[in-house]
């Protein structure tokens, strides 16, 4: 029996092998089939990549056979079953839409249709509707029968493993495994980075094999990186490849991309993003729209000068953090401008990267020539002493943990064997590193790649059958318009038609504008007087040789053009200076007419005993130094409105140095308002942001903004604080841990105390007349609360979204709707947890549990119910 066994297994291993053989010719020999062959073999193999990867055998036939035979092995003794499965399920009329797309897309080999269509998935046993559209530039994204990339956005706010909108696509388009490995790497430095995860896909039933997820820039993506909803850029609308798809046979078509989609920027999630603001009657997010577009226009068209000053608009070090990371692994091709985002962050109006699309490589092979304006902050960053040591500390850092990228790397592999783990190269890692280290003019070359092509001199986009945009202007409020010429043409500018709500009017312009060179385009300014009217849009019309056209954009505010953003502001009295970097106020009365604004670097205190009286258009700012008010309990400081019936513009303190230490102590603080700069504009009156912060003994009274105050990103202790009449939050924690001890918050317009993303104890609290939630704590917060007694508010407690509270001695009476809530708002997280001890039980009467979350009294578990969240807002 044995001996027959054995010769049965030879045989079977025989027919195997032939079969083999047979497969690698046919792939090796048939290009038309070559793509749905080994896409079809990965997807019975359920391997992320085969044929495709790098050659393990010199040998493409045997190279192939190891490979295949690696997948046997895996697929009937390895494979991790672990992997979650998603069902797509498209109507009939939507596949054939999905169908069309992707055939008028195969024809110019470039997606330019992208139609969305309805549908659901799926997963784990819950229904999830969706909507769908193809995805991708390359036609490899959709050019075989089957795992076309998706795009996914999940209706009513749903998400699956923490991902409400996410792209679905073949791995090696992500350069699988190392997208995990530099996903990693760049969390542990808190890059911006857009998560992964690998999913068995069926179709319509049709098994699609494993197929990756990539997180997209939805509400998830800043809920989980624990940001602001602020906009987020690509530095281009991609109208040069656009153009380059359609008419690359054009002899010109060098001089005609030149300029096009250079000064526009792609906005995601353009509509839902603009209609946000952090302060009423204000449009923040344009404002930060208008600064982007400044800064992206002076990097591409200033001068030398504009473009260093650009530098203090830069989060230089998570910028050298970010090219560090990716350099180490060959990686150039995320830092181009298609596949780079860039996130501004409101609260200090700095950008960060957001990198994407990584693909590793050795690094001596990346030096081909390319327009520098595919990475301009890079190239200006290269010689910025800031960007170089901290670049150089991050390589210095990870050359020390090369062996733990294995493990990463184990981990992304393991349900795929030894196929995957050959495409790792623990020389790659090596090299790059000792290039990096050991070459001082490497990131000159890098970053000079291409810099001859600048000297192209015989500009000339002219075509009659090229569509390109010949203008890009911009319209301010204060009446001025700025024009540039993307175009070797002489063009005439007609006129321009101002719109508002109701009303309009038109500007004769009559004037030329001059043509562009290759090395620079040329712009022109004209300044209109608008009468105090204010309009919301400008139609451009102009015309070349043979016809006319017309343009749309909105109107700017003012303060974010390019010559405004580079003003820098210091309105505080150089007689407060006692040292080098610090400025004091002394104990007396001031009335103040300019806001106090702390040069850069600089530290402020206010003394006991100081009564400072603020005009309306007045602030408080600090960046990058600590603000102490040293108030003492019988001589405290005073800061209040000069008229009693106006309100202030706040304080704002900003720090980059996490071991700064603020304090307010002793202080009164009277009609205050949101905090705005006119460039900055958060929604507290007081704003600590990004450091350490001591609040003892405060009492604020009458606020007009959303939060009384705003703590972000900070280590706090708060003690001893009275908030009355706020007409919003009274104190909102974001993304802050610490301690809060003795509160007391009466005529609350929101909620008491708010928290997001925080660690928090709370002892003693006593909050009266609370219009929304006494204590609300969400987005993966956790709280521990003592001694609280809540009268008069909407709801007492809650608890939501993936947070915890855990209380004792609890006392809440008269709520409007429940004392105890705990449930899922943004349907993105879990459920919330509450677990109450020692609580006044002859007060409490009403209670809320959705489904998926926990309340827990005095060891007495509450039944869940179903209950739409939508009823409490």
């Amino acid at each position: 029996m044995k001996i027959h066994k054995s010769q049965s297994s030879t045989f079977i291993y025989i027919l195997i092998l032939f079969f083999i053989c047979i497969l690698s010719f046919l792939i090796i020999n048939t290009p038309g089939i070559r793509g749905d062959i080994e896409q079809s073999l990965r997807i019975f193999f359920k391997q992320p990549v085969l044929l495709k990867s790098e050659r393990i055998k010199k040998n493409k036939t045997f190279d192939y056979l190891y490979k295949i035979y690696n997948s046997i092995q895996n697929k009937y003794t390895n494979f991790n079953s672990d992997i979650k499965k998603i069902d797509i399920h498209i109507p009939f009329e939507g596949v054939q839409i999905l169908k069309e797309d992707r055939k008028e897309s195969l024809k110019i080999g470039k997606l330019i249709i992208k139609r969305k269509i309805n549908g659901y998935i799926i997963f784990e046993n819950k229904k999830y509707d969706a909507e769908f559209r193809l995805k991708g530039d390359y036609f490899d994204h959709w050019r075989n029968i089957k795992q076309w990339s998706l795009r996914v956005q999940l209706k009513k706010n749903k998400a699956i493993e923490g991902m409400n909108e996410f792209s679905l696509t073949i791995h090696s388009a992500r350069g699988f495994p190392y997208n995990y490995l530099i996903y990693d790497v760049l969390k542990k430095y808190n890059v911006l980075t857009p998560s992964y995860k690998d999913f068995r896909v069926k179709f319509n039933g049709e098994n699609w094999g494993v197929m990756l997820a990539e997180e997209q820039m939805s509400k998830t993506f800043y809920a989980f990186n624990q940001i602001k909803e602020a906009p987020i850029f690509k530095m281009t609308n991609e109208e040069d490849l656009n153009l380059y798809r359609k008419h690359g046979n054009l002899s010109n078509i060098v001089n005609i991309i030149k300029w096009q989609g250079k000064l526009e920027s792609k906005i995601y999630n353009e509509k839902k993003i603009k209609k946000q603001t952090n302060i009423p009657f204000e449009k923040t997010n344009y404002d930060l729209i208008s600064l982007f577009a400044s800064i992206q226009e002076i990097l591409l068209s200033g001068d030398e000068k504009s473009k260093k000053q650009i530098l203090n608009y830069l989060n230089i070090e998570k910028f050298a953090e970010a090219r560090a990371i990716t350099l180490i692994f060959g990686d150039v091709h995320s830092v181009h401008k298609i596949n780079s985002r860039y996130y501004i962050n409101p609260y200090t109006l700095k950008i960060e990267p957001i990198l994407t699309d990584f693909h590793a490589s050795y690094l001596e092979n990346q030096f081909e020539k390319e327009d520098i304006f595919s990475r301009p902050i890079y190239h200006l960053l290269k010689n910025n002493i800031i960007y170089q040591e901290r670049f150089n500390e991050v390589l210095i850092e990870l050359s020390k943990k090369i062996e733990n990228f294995k493990i990463v790397i184990s981990n992304a592999c393991k349900p795929y064997g030894k196929n995957c783990l050959n495409v790792y190269k623990d020389d790659l890692i090596k090299k790059n590193l000792n290039l990096l280290l050991n070459n001082n003019d490497i990131i000159d070359k890098l970053e000079d790649k291409g810099v001859t092509n600048l000297n192209y001199e015989n500009f000339d986009t002219s075509n009659n059958n090229a569509d390109q945009k010949k203008i890009h202007f911009r319209a301010y409020d204060n009446g001025e318009i700025v024009f540039f010429n993307l175009t070797s043409e002489k063009l005439k500018l007609n006129k321009i038609k101002l719109i508002s709500d109701n009303y309009s009017k038109d500007f004769v312009l009559n004037s030329n504008l001059n043509k562009s060179k290759f090395k620079k385009v040329f712009s022109k300014k004209i300044n209109l007087n608008f009468n105090e009217k204010k309009f919301s849009k400008a139609v451009l019309e102009y015309s070349d040789n043979n016809k006319s056209f017309y343009i749309e954009n909105e109107i700017e505010n003012s303060e974010f053009s390019p010559e405004n953003i580079l003003l820098k502001k210091n309105n505080f009295n150089k007689q407060f200076k006692i040292n080098e970097n610090t400025y004091r106020i002394t104990k007396g009365s001031y009335f103040v007419d300019q806001p106090i604004i702390i040069s850069e670097g600089n530290n402020l205190i206010i003394d006991a005993g100081a009564s400072l009286f603020m005009n309306d258009d007045t602030y408080i700012e600090v960046r990058n130094g600590e603000l102490k008010i040293n108030g003492e309990k019988d001589l405290p400081v005073i800061i209040k409105s000069r008229d009693e019936n106006k309100f202030w513009r706040g304080i704002y303190v900003f720090s980059e140095n996490l071991d700064n230490t603020s304090q307010i102590k002793n202080t009164k603080i009277f009609n205050v308002n949101y905090f705005n700069n006119n460039k900055i504009k958060l929604t507290g009156a007081i704003n600590l942001i990004n450091s350490k912060y001591i609040v003892h003994n405060l009492q604020l009274i009458n606020s007009e903004s959303e939060d009384a105050i705003n703590i972000v990103n900070s280590n706090i202790d708060l003690k001893n604080i009275e908030i009355l009449n706020a007409k919003s939050d009274a104190i909102d924690l974001d993304f802050a841990f610490g301690n809060i001890d003795n509160i007391y918050l009466n005529n609350i317009g929101g909620d008491g105390i708010d928290l997001s993303g925080s660690n928090i104890r709370l002892n003693y609290l006593l909050a009266k007349n609370i219009k929304d939630k006494g204590i609300s704590v969400g987005e993966q917060s956790t709280a521990k609360i003592e001694n609280i007694k809540i009268t008069d508010s909407k709801i007492g407690i809650a608890s939501k979204d993936s947070s915890s509270v855990q209380g004792h001695n609890i006392d809440i009476i008269n709520s409007e709707l429940y004392d105890l809530a705990s449930y899922i708002k943004k349907n993105y997280f879990n459920g919330g947890i509450i677990e109450i001890t020692n609580i006044k039980k002859k007060n409490f009467k009403k209670f809320l549990v959705q489904k998926s979350s926990t309340l827990i009294i005095d060891g007495y578990k509450i039944k869940p119910l179903k209950f739409d969240v939508k009823q409490l807002y």
